[in-house]
């Protein structure tokens, strides 16, 4: 859209397509992170898990942890 401003036509309809394709590298990059972010979310949940028998901050960590899913 802002391209439009400044480019002709051609140029826009150009720069449109290499933006589509790059697409799928990005939503695959995307997937990878969300993967990577969803483990983590995990390994913390199990931390806390293990940790809220052990300790009051433990516990308070956990809470904290499910009070913001």
């Amino acid at each position: 859209m802002f391209l439009s401003v400044f480019l002709s036509g051609d140029k826009v309809e150009k720069e449109l397509q290499q933006e589509m394709e790059k697409l799928p590298a990005r939503e695959e990059l995307l997937e990878k992170k969300r993967e990577f972010l969803n483990k983590k979310i995990d390994q913390l949940e199990l931390f806390a898990k293990k940790n809220s028998t052990k300790s009051r901050r433990g516990e308070l960590f956990y809470r904290k942890i499910y009070f913001f899913k």
